[in-house]
């Protein structure tokens, strides 16, 4: 090291003076090496950092342990809204013999367009029913004309409904838009089909429904048209032989047909009633409701999961666009409530309850309730 340092110390020496000993005196280049010699050997102090280490200890650290708190999740109470708490729909009744006759009205070449004098149909089918006739008379049928049941059976339907009238359709069906286009205002001397939704009787036997217009002042138009139709009765079917052993018991099946009281499907603002009929065949399950405006809506789609689970649409049958829905009957058999597409109850959506059966829970709180 100091060999090293000696050989630095006399390069630079010899450097100096070459370029300094003509201004300098023997003494001033004397004082100079010595100078610069003390600045290289002296041995300057440095303070070195203190570096801080852990130092183990046998004595084990505590851990505490966390102590579980349960927590309580509080499950809101759903409660059954009973069909008392709304305003139910009731069925407008009209007596023919009470109704002033129309002087201004009259129909004339009445003709069948579905459903033909004498089909056979099945206990509580669901049909559609049209007729094709012309206003023969000076008066103008606007909206709001009522079609009127004469009937001496019990159908469970209403016997005054809202009068549809379409332009003239040969293939009127339960499809979208299945029921062309709507008229709304028939002039006199213009051609139109009527058509209703309607239910067959549950006994069987020969019957014939007698039909009137009331057009929007409350007259009766005194041409009667009517259909005629069979309902058929029950098919025999073969006695099962008995099983051997102990017999398996059998859920009660599922049966969608009947009378309903369900929620209004296109008002989410407030929970309006409305009656509903539906017709169960096979996995197949078609139906109609009339809205709150007197207006017929289809039900049309197919059963899965043992007939609980009803996946079709409902739309105006006069229109091409359908809702989707898919709906679940309840245990009880007498209750549907909406799903979601995750399966999950879908509040505040279209519900219902057999025969008035009260409405399944939260079903019955307006949306975002």
């Amino acid at each position: 090291m100091l060999k090293h340092r000696i050989v630095i110390f006399v390069l630079i020496l010899s450097a100096f003076l070459c370029t300094s000993c003509a201004s300098l005196t023997p003494t001033a280049i004397r004082y100079k090496a010595v100078h610069l010699w003390e600045e290289l050997f002296s041995e300057a102090t440095v303070t070195m950092p203190v570096l801080v280490t852990s130092t183990y200890t046998l004595t084990p650290t505590k851990i505490p342990t966390a102590t579980m708190t349960p927590t309580i999740t509080l499950t809101p109470t759903k409660t059954t809204v009973p069909w008392s708490n709304f305003v139910l729909p009731t069925f407008e009744i009209l007596e023919t013999q009470s109704l002033p006759l129309s002087a201004r009205d009259s129909i004339n070449q009445v003709k069948d367009i579905t459903i033909p004098d004498d089909t056979i149909l099945q206990p509580n089918q669901i049909f559609i029913k049209s007729w094709r006739m012309t206003n023969s008379g000076s008066n103008t049928w606007e909206d709001g004309t009522k079609l009127m049941m004469d009937t001496t059976f019990n159908t469970e339907l209403p016997t005054v409904v809202k009068a549809i009238f379409l332009k003239e359709n040969d293939w009127i069906d339960f499809t979208p838009g299945g029921w062309g286009s709507r008229v709304y205002n028939v002039a006199a001397g213009t051609q139109v089909d009527l058509a209703l939704l309607l239910r067959a009787p549950s006994q069987p036997g020969s019957y014939q429904i007698q039909f009137r217009l009331v057009n929007t002042d409350g007259e009766i138009i005194n041409t009667p048209f009517w259909m005629r139709f069979f309902v058929a009765g029950p098919t025999a079917t073969p006695s099962p032989e008995p099983v051997k052993g102990t017999p398996t018991p059998t859920q009660e099946p599922y049966d969608w047909s009947g009378h309903w009281i369900v929620r209004e499907p296109f008002i989410a603002e407030e929970v309006r009633p409305v009656h509903a009929w539906l017709y169960q065949n096979g996995e197949e399950l078609t139906g109609f409701l009339y809205d709150t405006e007197g207006n017929p809506v289809i039900i049309k789609g197919a059963l899965f999961d043992g007939g609980r689970t009803f996946n079709g649409e409902i739309y105006y049958p006069w229109q091409k666009q359908t809702t989707a829905v898919v709906w679940r009957m309840q245990m009880s058999r007498d209750q549907f409530y909406a799903v979601t597409p995750l399966g999950v109850m879908d509040e505040s959506a279209v519900c219902g309850g057999r025969d008035g059966a009260n409405l399944p829970d939260s079903c019955a709180l307006p949306a975002g309730a």
